[in-house]
C-alpha cells in the first residue's frame, strides 16, 4: 500500500495547499464559514472558533444556528441552538489530548447549510486505546521484508474518457506479493502542471 501511495504522489508532482477556513454556500445565497483561532492547543486551554453567516448579497440574519462540540464526534461536550445576525465566537475546551470538533447547521427559511471544523489538543500525546497484539511488529516486519523482495514493476495504462476532456485518466498498478498486483486510478488535469495532489485510499482511516 505504501508503494502505491508513493507512486501516486510522485506522478502528481505537487504538495497539497495550506488548509483554508471551512466555508459553504447554499443555492439561495446563504453563506457559512468557521475557523479556529489556532490549530493546536494544550489540554485545559480554551479553543476559540470564529463563525460568520450571511444571506444573499451579504445581508445579515437573523439566522438559526445549531452547534455541537464533541471530542472527535465520539464524546459529546456541548450542544445548543441560538439566533445570530452574522458573526459570533464559540468557545470550548478539552481536558485531555484529542481533537475538538465543532459541527454547525445554519438555517434561514428553506435554506440549510452544514459545516464543520476541528483543532487538536496535544495530539502528539494521544495514546492507543487498545493493546497491540504480541506479534504486531514481527508480522508487519515480515510483511515489509517480503514486499521489498518483489520488483515494483509500475504500470501506467491510459484509459479513454468520453465525458471529461479536461483531464487524463490512467489505470495504475504495482506488483505485489504472491504474484498479485495493487490497482488504483490516477486522474491528471489537462495542461503542463504542476498540479496539487489529492490521494484517496479506500478503506483507510480518514480516506
Amino acid at each position: 500500500m505504501f508503494r502505491f501511495l508513493l507512486l501516486v504522489i510522485l506522478l502528481a508532482g505537487a504538495a497539497l495547499p495550506a488548509r483554508p477556513a471551512a466555508a459553504a454556500q447554499g443555492g439561495g445565497g446563504l453563506r457559512l464559514s468557521v475557523s479556529p483561532g489556532r490549530d493546536l492547543y494544550q489540554p485545559g486551554d480554551t479553543a476559540v472558533f470564529s463563525v460568520e453567516a450571511a444571506g444573499a448579497g451579504g445581508l445579515p440574519g437573523p439566522f438559526l444556528l445549531h452547534f455541537r462540540f464533541s471530542e472527535d464526534k465520539a464524546r459529546l461536550l456541548e450542544e445548543n441552538e441560538l439566533e445570530t445576525s452574522g458573526g459570533l465566537i464559540l468557545k470550548q475546551s478539552l481536558d485531555r489530548p484529542g481533537f475538538l470538533r465543532l459541527d454547525l447547521r445554519l438555517t434561514a427559511g428553506a435554506d440549510t447549510l452544514r459545516q464543520a471544523c476541528a483543532c487538536g489538543f496535544a495530539p502528539e500525546a494521544i495514546r492507543p486505546t487498545n493493546a497491540l497484539p504480541w506479534d504486531f511488529e514481527r508480522f508487519w516486519g515480515q510483511g515489509r521484508a517480503e514486499l521489498m523482495r518483489v520488483a515494483m514493476d509500475p504500470r501506467l495504462e491510459p484509459v479513454a474518457q468520453e465525458d471529461d476532456a479536461a483531464a487524463r485518466r490512467f489505470l495504475v498498478s504495482l506488483a505485489n506479493v504472491e504474484g498479485s498486483r495493487i490497482y488504483g486510478w490516477l486522474t491528471v488535469p489537462a495542461g503542463p502542471g504542476p498540479f496539487p495532489a489529492l490521494v484517496y485510499i479506500m478503506g483507510a482511516p480518514g480516506g
